[in-house]
């Protein structure tokens, strides 16, 4: 492997995280702290970022430090592939060739960004699934700690990518990440109608994802129901808010109550107390 793909991929991996969420380099640095003007430098590859500031890129756009590692091997590959192919080095900052050379960096990660996000997020996603799913059982407080992390993953994401990682990790389908969105749903009901529908959506399709058994996620279903049941409430809808209330109603008393999820939340928002 030579040094030459080894920058352009350190390159090319920076420009790709602008380009995920279709951010400017500004947008970026907001969410990273990274200093705007080092972030151009690192994509017109005057300086090479190091390890620690591709994890604070890669944390603002919700890539954890394992996906990192899968995203800058396929890169370097990328970039191994186009320089034997090309068979050419690319030129330096002052040749009149460079500005090109960075035009054409760009077109690649805006690219690659848009047209293959799902397939190269499924693959960045298996081995930590993988891992994941040898994990043995946490207990309740480590559970709610883990989906506490990855929300902080989730947040940053539109909610495309949000679903995203729902349908393709999953260390994301548990019964703690599910309760995390619902109480998310809970606190944007008021101020973000459409936020808070967009998180309880989401938690339904974790409850029906969820590595359980069918009573589990019955549970956890009505769970997530009340919740939405909660949503429409707060705006106004009474009727499918009702309809909804019932139907948690009949899924949360499936089961016999021995579950880790936060019985007196739920309870207050079946009886309509909660607020």
């Amino acid at each position: 492997m030579d040094d030459d793909s080894e920058r352009r991929a350190a390159r090319l991996t920076v420009v790709f995280f602008r380009h995920l969420n279709g951010r400017h380099q500004h947008e970026l640095s907001e969410r990273t702290g990274v200093d705007q003007k080092r972030i151009s430098r690192y994509e017109l590859g005057e300086i090479q970022p190091r390890r620690p500031t591709l994890e604070r890129l890669a944390a603002g756009v919700g890539v954890s430090p394992a996906r990192l590692d899968q995203l800058v091997a396929l890169f370097r590959g990328i970039c191994e592939e186009v320089s034997a192919g090309r068979g050419a080095v690319e030129p330096s900052a002052t040749d009149p060739g460079a500005a090109r050379s960075h035009e054409n960096l760009i077109e690649m990660a805006a690219e690659i960004a848009e047209s293959l996000k799902p397939a190269i997020y499924e693959a960045l996603v298996d081995c930590e699934a993988e891992i994941a799913s040898a994990e043995p059982a946490l207990s309740p407080e480590a559970a709610r700690a883990r989906a506490a992390e990855l929300w902080r993953r989730l947040e940053p994401l539109t909610p495309r990518w949000r679903r995203l990682a729902i349908e393709h990790g999953e260390e994301y389908r548990s019964w703690a990440v599910c309760e995390r969105l619902c109480e998310e749903s809970f606190r944007a009901a008021a101020r973000e109608p459409e936020a808070a529908q967009a998180l309880v959506d989401l938690a339904l399709s974790v409850a029906e994802l969820a590595a359980a058994d069918d009573l589990s996620r019955q549970r956890l279903t009505g769970y997530a129901l009340a919740f939405a049941a909660h949503v429409d409430r707060t705006h106004g809808d009474a009727e499918e808010s009702a309809e909804k209330l019932r139907r948690a109603q009949e899924l949360w008393t499936a089961g016999d109550g021995s579950d880790d999820l936060d019985g007196q939340r739920v309870a207050a928002l079946l009886s309509g107390k909660a607020s």
